[in-house]
């Protein structure tokens, strides 16, 4: 959003937004209470969230591979929280995939962890749907959903 109306601002010297121009703003504005509302409670329940999905994986694979990549795991869940929380205030999804998502696959390629963590991730709309009230888990379900379709392009099932 804000990004948007950068760009719209340096776009009009000479002259006024029209409707177009002025609706994502408009946008931002209706949504800026629960966003803010949503980014407080994600600042909140990170470290639940965190240890509650987890658990969830913790569940699912050998104990000798948890030990192997569960501090990392706990880093790249705390980071998605993080940077999650942070383009919500910004109302980025874009910006999201484009400086996170993009970043985190490459990464989980790098690693060879992307068919793990593809279905691993699938466990965080589940926590999110737990601790968080509906309006704001609805917000993050954009932002999640877009980082486990990007797990899930090009990984072998």
């Amino acid at each position: 959003m804000i990004s948007t109306l950068e760009s719209n601002l340096a776009s009009v010297d000479d002259r006024f937004l029209n409707d177009t121009e002025l609706r994502p703003l408009e946008e931002y504005i209706k949504s800026h209470t629960l966003r803010i509302k949503t980014y407080r409670l994600i600042q909140s329940h990170t470290e639940e969230v965190v240890l509650k999905t987890l658990r969830k994986m913790v569940a699912e694979h050998p104990p000798e591979m948890m030990q192997q990549v569960g501090q990392t795991c706990k880093r790249d869940l705390t980071n998605i929280m993080h940077y999650m929380g942070l383009c919500i205030l910004k109302n980025d999804v874009q910006g999201f995939y484009e400086e996170f998502t993009l970043w985190m696959d490459t990464m989980m390629k790098a690693f060879k962890l992307k068919n793990v963590s593809q279905v691993d991730y699938t466990h965080l709309p589940n926590v999110v749907k737990e601790v968080f009230p509906e309006e704001s888990a609805k917000i993050m379900f954009i932002y999640i959903d877009q980082l486990i379709e990007a797990m899930g392009q090009g990984a072998a099932v």
